[in-house]
């Protein structure tokens, strides 16, 4: 029990362990740009298909859509509150955007830091079968993308505060009776 409380904060501290190598998208691979300054990698097929539910026929599966709204909404929301902006990518993912992947994992969403010259950045990895109904993606990019923020500031807390500080930010921006 001891061991596995240890193991997240050092998975955050260990410098061998972050800005490790980009996940892996299972299946035809698309990357798209979303506002802000961030590249979605998904796959429409595959074990890390997103939902193929287009309800707006934009062409986009809608869990995307939500993704790319949020992000931008996120980040211009972060940044007029005062937090320190935050910095591109080292180009690890192909360009310097923010990458987010949509892959399957054992949770909603998770936050890398990457070292790079103009001070830490990330990328990020969401789960594509967090649901868009009732705005659970939504909660989740808010989450993660702050983890980015936080990252501005010290990549080596107690993984307590970032998860309460991020967890904070998403109830406080998205409201939905499936949160609650």
């Amino acid at each position: 029990m001891v061991v596995a409380a240890l193991l997240v904060p050092l998975a955050t501290v260990l410098p061998a362990l972050r800005g490790a190598a980009r996940p892996f998208v299972d299946g035809s691979v698309e990357t798209i740009e979303a506002p802000g300054g961030f590249r979605l990698h998904f796959a429409r097929d595959g074990s890390d298909a997103v939902p193929p539910d287009d309800l707006d026929g934009n062409g986009l599966p809608d869990t995307i859509d939500v993704v790319r709204a949020t992000l931008g909404a996120a980040r211009a929301g972060y940044e007029a509150e005062g937090w320190r902006p935050l910095v591109d990518d080292d180009g690890g993912g192909g360009s310097g955007a923010i990458d987010v992947s949509l892959r399957a994992l054992d949770v909603y969403g998770c936050a890398r830091p990457v070292p790079t010259p103009g001070g830490p950045s990330c990328y990020l990895q969401l789960d594509p079968a967090n649901s868009v109904a009732g705005e659970v993606m939504a909660a989740v990019v808010w989450h993660e993308l702050h983890h980015c923020v936080q990252f501005r500031y010290t990549t080596s807390t107690s993984s307590w505060l970032y998860e309460s500080g991020a967890t904070f930010q998403q109830y406080s921006r998205v409201s939905d009776v499936v949160l609650d």
